[in-house]
């Protein structure tokens, strides 16, 4: 199995399982609150927070409707994004720079060629895709020109279509590359986590580490996530907050 750099961790078979802290925007648009979220990751020990670069625009049409969030007054998918794309160039710049002085690894998901752009001018080591963007093949595309790691979402995919997503990233010269097995159930039941799907892609794709982008309720004795890193899983992304009785 081929293992990847990603800032000075070494990710794949043989060392330690790569942790990443998903945050999302669970900051709620609050920059100190984003701040004290990557020093709380810091502090548990993960290798890398992540947070989600986008603008409601490149998104969805204004009509859009809306496909979560039923107290959304709307009606429109358009609004319930635009209520979490406060944070722009500057907000995104100052969370790099906090993460640098904690220890962490910052990451950000790109969801349109501008901020692939600007993340990666900004020092971002690796990319993240998202599985509702494992399809979008001017976007995998753009990502790998710029030489990175690209780790990518797998949720709700089919294996025609990963394959697809691979080539195209390794057709742009890119060979490093991570598969996240996801299930787009928020949360998702321990029971239908479908953890079998890491050793299948890693029968499919020897030659990538495999990791879990993983969506279940945390427990304390973290079961599901213990079981993938036992199944072969290489990386662990998981969502958190700093209180659940958040909205």
């Amino acid at each position: 199995m081929k293992v990847i750099l990603i800032g000075n961790r070494t990710v794949g078979e043989g060392h330690p399982t790569y942790i990443v802290a998903e945050a999302g925007v669970n900051h709620k648009g609050n920059l100190d609150l984003a701040r004290q979220m990557i020093w709380e990751a810091a502090g548990a020990g993960a290798d890398a927070i992540k947070f989600q670069s986008y603008k409601a625009e490149t998104l969805v049409t204004r009509w859009a409707p809306r496909y979560w969030e039923d107290d959304e007054p709307s009606g429109t998918q358009f609004a319930i994004f635009k209520r979490s794309d406060v944070f722009g160039e500057r907000e995104f710049t100052a969370l790099y720079e906090e993460c640098q002085r904690a220890g962490i690894t910052f990451l950000s998901t790109p969801f349109d060629l501008r901020f692939v752009d600007f993340l990666n001018d900004l020092g971002m080591p690796a990319f993240k895709i998202a599985s509702a963007d494992l399809t979008n093949l001017p976007l995998l595309r753009h990502a790998a020109r710029k030489g990175k790691p690209i780790l990518m979402s797998t949720g709700a995919s089919t294996l025609s279509e990963i394959r697809a997503s691979v080539e195209a990233v390794r057709a742009e010269g890119n060979d490093q590359i991570v598969l996240l097995h996801c299930v787009l159930s928020y949360p998702t039941p321990d029971d239908e986590a479908h953890l079998l799907r890491i050793p299948a892609l890693a029968r499919e794709f020897p030659d990538i580490p495999i990791g879990f982008s993983d969506h279940t309720v945390p427990e304390s004795c973290v079961i599901v996530p213990t079981a993938a890193v036992a199944l072969g899983a290489q990386v662990i992304e998981k969502h958190f907050t700093l209180r659940r009785t958040w909205p």
